[in-house]
């Protein structure tokens, strides 16, 4: 993880391929160099609802929206997924 804006890139990209498995693996490992990055723990959450841990994805959607400096795009769809996930 020298190079976390590479992994981030591979990670978006194997969600886009539908690789969500391998997304949602690259960042949980680019949360442990950065946990106060929004977009991965956007990434993050998407692969875990992907999975259908929905209690991990609403955790994971929060750490999203709280982080510091999150981009409001990021924000935006974080707190829209968690007010269809809580109801």
């Amino acid at each position: 993880m020298s190079y976390p804006d590479f992994y981030a890139t591979l990670a978006a990209a194997f969600q886009s391929e539908g690789r969500i498995l391998e997304a949602g693996n690259l960042y949980r490992s680019l949360i442990q160099v950065d946990p106060q990055d929004g977009r991965y723990w956007l990434g993050y959450a998407i692969a875990l609802e992907h999975n259908k841990k929905l209690n991990q994805a609403i955790e994971a959607y929060n750490r999203a929206s709280q982080s510091p400096e999150t981009d409001p795009t990021v924000l935006d769809y974080a707190e829209k997924r968690l007010k269809v996930l809580q109801g």
